[in-house]
């Protein structure tokens, strides 16, 4: 998947609207142990149904709505611990945005910071000019903290990120 993909997920609003499922190191890693046996399955169910191609968010949130897909995904992700397909993909949301944040959120975080220093001392730029900019990396700024998972969930993917990196690095 990379982590391009998170980031345009992260972007996508319907995975921005994806509840929060606080995350512990065995949710994680019963994550971990269904992701490739829920992308099998998937990719046995492609042939019998009308879903987009695709490892986005987009694409396996079309699979919720397909019934009898959907009930073959729900019985495949009950095997590891979740209560349907639709609880995993919120789990795969919240596993995508923390890992997402392990891995680039303090770069981010000093990169806003930066950049909002780096106008405030431009005297290049007019002051109603630099209030504008700063309002909007403001802005930018606690969208992105709106997104970031718990502490605890942070912390979950964290422990487990050399396995995710397999998941979301790997799976272009």
């Amino acid at each position: 998947m990379g982590l391009l993909f998170l980031v345009v997920a992260m972007a996508n609003p319907a995975f921005a609207q994806t509840a929060d499922v606080p995350l512990t190191s065995e949710i994680v890693g019963n994550f971990i142990e269904s992701y490739p046996e829920v992308r099998a399955k998937a990719e046995e169910l492609k042939a019998q149904y009308e879903v987009p191609e695709g490892t986005d968010v987009t694409a396996w949130q079309a699979w919720a709505a397909v019934g009898a897909a959907k009930n073959e995904l729900d019985a495949a992700v009950q095997a590891h611990g979740f209560a349907d397909f639709n609880t995993w993909l919120q789990t795969f949301s919240t596993i995508a945005r923390a890992y997402a944040f392990v891995r680039e959120g303090g770069a981010l975080d000093t990169k806003m910071a930066d950049a909002m220093e780096k106008v405030q001392n431009d005297p290049n730029i007019p002051e109603g000019q630099k209030e504008l900019i700063l309002q909007q990396l403001k802005h930018s700024s606690a969208a992105i903290a709106g997104m970031r998972p718990s502490e605890d969930s942070l912390k979950a993917v964290e422990a487990q990120a050399e396995r995710l990196k397999g998941l979301f690095d790997d799976n272009s």
